[in-house]
């Protein structure tokens, strides 16, 4: 074996030799040594400057699972309409109010813009990246926004507050609160509550507790991340109807600045569509399922409804359970709920939004006609908030209020 080696190394050093003697061979390998040469020598200035950009070069990105692209979106659209050369064009209405007119939506299509900021050139790259293992129409394709400088770490850092300070200031005040329904084709759809009650429009015993509640979580995010935790928090909200459990959840919302993902259980043609809405929930939002013991009260009950039990508790706290939400669920009747349904976890706040008291009563006549103090001799009604605020709406005194709501029995 070694004498074989031996002559294979014996027979390629003689054919290079013989080679090496032969003019075309000694021009041809001068020829690949040069051309091996410049090649090298091509991609050092791409890679010198490569490194170099990525030194001086501060990219940010944002797509569209995020709130951070809606409100670049919007702000890009005010500040730079002249920008918007390549559109897309959508006509919109609430379908939740009769009668009202289209409206025209305008996003900015795949695009490249330079725009300039004092002294510095900003490049916006707008693009629309189809997924082919999308699982609905919704998410089929991902949008992103690309801005980037060179040397412009502080002058986008500072462009991105100002989108921040942009969206908080707008995004309630301008369009109403966001809240994320689903429409008959079991698409996610955005629309805007103009009108709504702030908390402190709410008189609701047990409001303030539950603030602190929410508050007291939230301060908690790091906490749960460092402990493998999943950030969320249920609560249940039970009472008579008419008590303002719906209007205190947007009132949350409002006061946290999140979108409400409003969940109506007839709206899903199976548990698929269901877990699928739950699946694009953004971080930060408040997801909201009203009147859930008509559709679920245990295992083997269900509504008007073709979502199961058990999806119903995967989304609570299981494969699907959603993470850095809150969410709301309201009821009339808690107690006829499967413990599984309420274990620690799934829900973890309950409390009651029941008729007002003497109180509440007074605080909202006070609040509602501007006066201060205001008192009852008596009260010890049993009616919603609802109620209370039908007779203000009647009576253009606090004086002709007081008195209806005194003759009531």
């Amino acid at each position: 074996k070694k004498e074989r080696v031996m002559n294979i190394e014996d027979l390629i050093g003689q054919a290079w030799s013989q080679a090496s003697k032969n003019e075309f061979f000694q021009g041809g390998a001068l020829l690949a040594i040069l051309a091996a040469i410049g090649m090298y020598l091509k991609s050092v200035p791409i890679a010198l400057w490569d490194r170099i950009k990525r030194r001086i070069q501060y990219v940010a990105y944002m797509d569209n699972t995020t709130h951070m692209y809606d409100a670049f979106s919007d702000w890009f659209l005010e500040k730079y309409p002249e920008s918007f050369k390549r559109i897309e064009a959508q006509l919109t209405r609430n379908r939740y109010e009769k009668d009202t007119k289209f409206e025209l939506i305008i996003r900015q299509f795949n695009d490249f813009n330079i725009i300039r900021r004092g002294a510095w050139y900003i490049s916006v790259k707008k693009d629309k990246e189809k997924l082919e293992a999308a699982q609905s129409q919704s998410s089929r394709y991902v949008e992103t926004y690309t801005v980037s400088s060179l040397f412009g770490r502080s002058v986008i850092q500072s462009m991105l507050e100002e989108v921040k300070d942009h969206y908080n200031e707008k995004q309630i005040g301008w369009k109403g609160l966001r809240v994320v329904v689903t429409d008959d084709w079991d698409e996610n759809k955005d629309i805007y509550l103009p009108v709504y009650k702030k908390l402190n429009q709410l008189f609701i015993d047990g409001k303030d507790e539950l603030i602190h509640d929410i508050n007291n979580f939230l301060a908690k995010r790091d906490f749960y991340y460092d402990h493998a935790i999943r950030f969320k928090r249920g609560y249940l909200l039970y009472g008579p109807g008419g008590t303002g459990k719906t209007a205190l959840v947007f009132a949350i919302a409002d006061y946290l600045n999140m979108p409400v993902y409003y969940l109506n259980p007839k709206g899903f043609s199976n548990d698929k569509s269901f877990e699928n809405f739950i699946s694009e929930v953004r971080d930060k939002s408040i997801i909201l399922i009203e009147d859930v013991d008509i559709f679920w009260t245990n295992r083997s009950s269900q509504g008007n409804t073709q979502v199961s039990f058990q999806s119903l508790l995967n989304v609570l706290d299981g494969l699907h359970s959603p993470h850095d939400v809150l969410i709301f669920m309201t009821t009339n009747h808690p107690e006829e709920f499967d413990k599984a349904f309420l274990r620690k976890g799934r829900l973890d706040y309950k409390m009651l939004v029941d008729h007002p008291g003497k109180k509440q009563v007074e605080d909202f006549l006070g609040n509602f006609y501007g006066v201060d103090n205001v008192i009852l001799k008596e009260y010890s009604l049993r009616i919603p908030m609802v109620d209370i605020q039908d007779i203000c709406i009647k009576n253009s005194t606090l004086e002709e209020a007081i008195s209806v709501i005194s003759k009531i029995k």
